[in-house]
């Protein structure tokens, strides 16, 4: 919810100061709304301890006083499917089974715990920027 003294305009401005600061360029911004696109190879070793690193598009939008976002991560996960595909070829030493197993697991672990740390810091970066602290 923004505060009474901030405008949707103003927390617009300060969302895209924050993508900035994530290294996420803006590529469409309208009156109530802004947009990125940001493929993981365009920079690919880049700094990997920002908040939105694994987010390849996003969108952000205020509404009736309020700041709403939505974001994706398909490269990301396309990139954890291929760790998971290797970890499967290793493990089909042992059986296909083994290797499926293997393959799940890796999968959950690198997607999964990815998108577990991006959920816990985004929302705090979002709020913060929006707040203006």
């Amino acid at each position: 919810m923004l505060g009474a003294s901030t405008s949707g305009d103003a927390a617009l401005r300060r969302v895209e100061r924050l993508l900035d600061k994530q290294r996420k360029p803006v590529t469409e911004r309208g009156p109530n709304y802004l947009v990125f696109q940001d493929p993981l190879w365009r920079e690919p070793f880049g700094p990997n301890w920002l908040a939105m690193v694994i987010y390849d598009r996003g969108r952000f939008w205020v509404e009736g006083g309020r700041v709403f976002y939505e974001l994706r991560s398909l490269h990301g996960m396309i990139f954890c499917l291929l760790g998971a595909v290797m970890v499967f070829l290793f493990g089909l030493a042992e059986g296909l089974a083994n290797g499926l197993k293997l393959a799940a697991l890796a999968f959950g672990w690198l997607y999964g715990m990815n998108i577990l740390l991006a959920l816990a810091r985004v929302q705090s970066a979002i709020r913060k920027a929006v707040e203006g602290a």
